[in-house]
């Protein structure tokens, strides 16, 4: 007897469409904020950019759902299509201006920030990077902020384990 994963006898509408693409939507920020992953240094810049294509990723959803032509009116799809946007706006302007306390350190630290790694266990790297910057224009104390990064080494991926900023004395 063959088992059918996806009823066909229910054509697909825009509701469902919606739907799922929020679920897609919820389920990738949720994961971010979660697990927050980061593209190891030299290039950990490129973290943001992942987190935005994740936040997206509801997009080809719904044009893949578009494509199969779901039943239904049209006020919902647009009403919906506009909701979701709306919100991924906000999620990427949150993520832009660093509110979401995982992505904080990625706004200190400068583009050319000196990473140091270390083996700290077989098959694991630890990588820190430390910046030290002022905090004012011209003047006003000064920082200095360490970030500590952990994964396999040549992976492109490593974990957040830790992020310190101490102030310090300009000489």
């Amino acid at each position: 007897m063959q088992t059918n994963i996806v009823d066909s006898s229910k054509p697909l509408t825009w509701k469902r469409s919606i739907i799922l693409s929020c679920l897609v939507l919820v389920a990738s920020t949720a994961f971010g904020l979660w697990k927050p992953i980061w593209v190891a240094p030299p290039r950990f810049y490129d973290t943001m950019l992942m987190y935005l294509a994740l936040i997206w990723m509801w997009m080809p959803v719904l044009v893949v759902c578009a494509l199969r032509r779901p039943v239904g009116g049209w006020l919902l799809p647009l009403f919906g299509t506009i909701g979701i946007v709306l919100v991924s706006l906000l999620i990427s302007f949150l993520i832009f201006t660093s509110f979401i306390p995982t992505l904080r350190p990625f706004f200190v630290l400068p583009l050319d920030a000196p990473c140091s790694s270390s083996i700290v266990a077989p098959n694991w790297v630890q990588y820190t990077c430390v910046a030290t910057g002022v905090t004012g224009e011209f003047v006003g104390p000064a920082y200095r902020y360490t970030l500590t990064l952990e994964g396999l080494p040549n992976f492109p991926l490593v974990r957040l384990t830790g992020h310190t900023v101490t102030m310090v004395t300009l000489q």
